[in-house]
């Protein structure tokens, strides 16, 4: 598996170097408030995989490539913020989350194959479940219009997301100037 971990930022390239100053990802201790539930009260890193089937970025930002030796939490085929809507989580969105990179790609080789399979499984969903806190109509509205299922525009997951244990330890870091310059990494 030839692939890139990379976290990119908007706050430049003295973040970055302060980030490969000190070798770790991650330096709060607390979990975010938006982690799936699995994983709720657990402190996370996050950062994308950037391989074959994965090209997609956080838009055309600086960031690092590294390596690191600590273990996966989870692997998710897209940032987790796509399994929820109106700050909840989808019934069943488990299914998009993977103990490891390589049980990921082998479900979901490319973020297309994950695109259709979340596109299918989202249809079958009941509006009032995807938003469970809203009257009937609105949920059918909003379900109706969602993003995910646009065909003027449609619909791009991204990136992945990669998950670890907070802090993270990294090594051998290489800061990218834009996603271009990135994908020369992975020649």
């Amino acid at each position: 598996m030839k692939g890139l971990f990379i976290q990119t930022t908007l706050h430049g390239k003295e973040a970055l170097m302060e980030i490969i100053k000190s070798g770790i990802l991650g330096t709060d201790s607390k979990p975010l408030g938006s982690q799936p539930l699995q994983f709720k009260d657990r402190p996370l890193s996050f950062c994308s995989y950037v391989c074959e089937g994965y090209m997609e970025t956080y838009g055309n930002r600086q960031g690092i490539a590294f390596e690191t030796d600590s273990p996966i939490i989870y692997a998710c085929p897209a940032d987790s913020f796509e399994l929820m809507r109106a700050g909840n989580w989808l019934p069943g969105h488990e299914k998009f989350i993977f103990p490891s990179i390589e049980a990921m790609l082998e479900k979901y080789p490319t973020s297309e194959h994950f695109k259709k399979d979340f596109q299918e499984y989202f249809r079958i969903l009941k509006p009032k479940k995807v938003y469970p806190k809203n009257t009937l109509d609105f949920a059918r509205m909003e379900y109706e219009t969602d993003y995910c299922l646009e065909t003027i525009h449609p619909w791009n997951p991204g990136c992945n997301e990669i998950t670890f244990p907070k802090q993270v330890k990294i090594k051998n870091c290489r800061i990218f100037e834009s996603k271009a310059e990135l994908m020369h990494f992975l020649d």
